[in-house]
């Protein structure tokens, strides 16, 4: 879970020295899993090949329970279709068209059955078949829907169990939201498409706030065990100061040491996590903070692009601009509420951003937009709103001063384990930009770069691996600027 993935193969391949033939299975479904993620992480189809067959060997094994037999033909469908290939794809189907017969058979068939619906909506909406991928998103939250009532009037072994059932249920309920939004949004019934939308971040706070209230009434269940312990303790003392009348002075003045002890061990503790609360709040808040610095700096420019169109001559040039610029402005508020957003989503705001721009300017430039086909668009998530400044940059002090068109080109690629993104264009350069605009303009001073360089710093002390910038000025063999190279290196993330 930590994503630790050689320690993790480490000790399964110590438990599995330790395994009989009654949870093998087990093991065999950890080892498919762990090298699913490797060659999601590295690209190594070996990876792959390894993880299927483990997996198979644990659907074979001779005790496995039908739980575990339809959650392995779910990792199997999962991971052959990975493989991105025709002849491949009907290994993928058969083993989805397995899990239901099997679920139903299934002493945890209310988990099982929903994961057969949500997989079969999944496999229909990427291959385009949208109403048919509602109609099973919908089965999902049924069974979901009804496995979650009876929970209300059934008994549980543990507490445990039935949150973690709970917990796993309203999870798989928020990702079918989720897509039952998608498809509606891409069939163009955006009524429903929002009113899916809005009951996903309904589930999704809901779940929330169960973890909070779980975790607070757990919190309150130590703090009685401890109140426990310490009566109990008190109890001891006095017990041993009655035995031993002898000792009595010395034994309380212990007494009492300890308990200062503890009490000043504990102050110090619940000072310092109200301090490491305070600082991430505060990290939170700062990184908002900065979101609002962006979306004025990005609105106010776009707002005097539609200003200079507004003339006799450019009235509906400005009218189409007014209404590709609300799209645009609409993804960017919504992105903006997010602390990450497919890299799918983010790449269709950029094209929706150049061609604006190239209205604007008249074709005074071209684009294109690369993507390594390692990266999976459908699951890539990374922060909104750190990349459009820089082609703001591009064209506003680079393109935009040079007399011949210019070229923007937009790279992503994934290197050892990171999202590369580039931003090169072949405009004036930085230097010769800024002589421009200061004859124009007097001294002036872009805030795109310093919010972005500000985010950046505040992103990093949350994430293991860093975030890190490079700003590049291009320079010919005659020593003359030939423009400007940006690259973003991230970590790769899958949601």
């Amino acid at each position: 879970s930590l994503g630790n993935l050689d320690s993790a193969l480490f000790y399964n391949e110590m438990a599995l020295s330790y395994t009989d033939s009654s949870t093998y299975y087990y093991s065999c479904n950890l080892f498919g899993v762990i090298y699913g993620n490797q060659f999601q992480e590295t690209g190594d189809t070996s990876k792959l090949d390894i993880s299927i067959d483990w997996l198979l060997k644990g659907i074979n094994s001779f005790e496995i329970s039908d739980f575990y037999k339809a959650l392995i033909h779910n990792n199997l469908y999962y991971y052959y279709g990975l493989y991105r290939k025709e002849e491949i794809d009907s290994l993928s189907l058969y083993h989805l068209d397995q899990i239901l017969p099997i679920a139903k058979n299934s002493s945890d068939a209310f988990y099982a059955i929903p994961i057969y619906y949500y997989q079969r909506g999944r496999y229909l909406e990427r291959h385009e078949n949208y109403d048919k991928a509602i109609v099973s998103f919908y089965k999902c939250l049924n069974k979901i829907d009804s496995a979650l009532s009876e929970f209300l009037d059934s008994d549980f072994a543990t507490v445990l169990s039935a949150l973690n059932n709970r917990h796993l249920l309203k999870q798989r309920k928020s990702w079918a939201l989720f897509r039952l939004y998608r498809c509606y949004k891409v069939l163009g019934d955006y009524k429903k498409a929002l009113d899916y939308y809005i009951k996903y971040k309904i589930a999704k706070d809901e779940i929330y706030q169960e973890d909070n209230k779980n975790l607070v009434a757990m919190l309150e269940a130590d703090s009685e065990n401890e109140k426990i312990e310490k009566h109990i303790a008190l109890l001891e003392r006095d017990k041993q100061i009655n035995a031993l009348k002898a000792s009595q002075a010395r034994n309380v003045n212990i007494g009492i040491g300890s308990v200062f002890v503890i009490l000043l061990l504990v102050g110090i503790l619940f000072l310092r996590q109200n301090k490491l609360k305070t600082e991430h709040k505060s990290t939170l808040l700062e990184q908002k903070l900065l979101r609002l610095q962006m979306n004025p700096h990005f609105i106010f420019n776009t707002l005097s692009s539609i200003h200079s169109l507004m003339n006799p001559k450019d009235v509906n040039k400005a009218s189409n601009y007014l209404g590709s610029f609300s799209r645009l402005l609409r993804s960017s508020l919504e992105s903006s509420r997010e602390d990450y957003i497919l890299l799918e989503e983010e790449i269709s705001s950029l094209k929706n951003y150049l061609e604006l721009q190239q209205l604007r300017y008249e074709k005074k430039f071209d684009y294109k937009i690369d993507v390594d086909p390692k990266i999976d668009l459908e699951s890539a998530i990374l922060p909104p709103m750190l990349l459009q400044p820089f082609i703001e940059n591009a064209i506003e002090h680079g393109i935009k001063h040079k007399e011949a068109k210019g070229h923007i080109r937009i790279r992503f690629n994934l290197e050892n384990k990171k999202l590369s993104c580039e931003i090169e264009d072949d405009g004036v350069g930085r230097e010769k930009a800024w002589e421009v605009e200061y004859a124009k303009k007097g001294k002036h001073k872009s805030l795109a770069t310093e919010i972005i360089r500000d985010r950046i710093i505040i992103l990093n002390k949350k994430l293991k691996q860093k975030i890190n910038l490079s700003i590049i000025d291009k320079i010919s063999e005659t020593e003359q600027p030939t423009g400007t190279l940006i690259r973003l290196d991230l970590p790769y993330l899958i949601d």
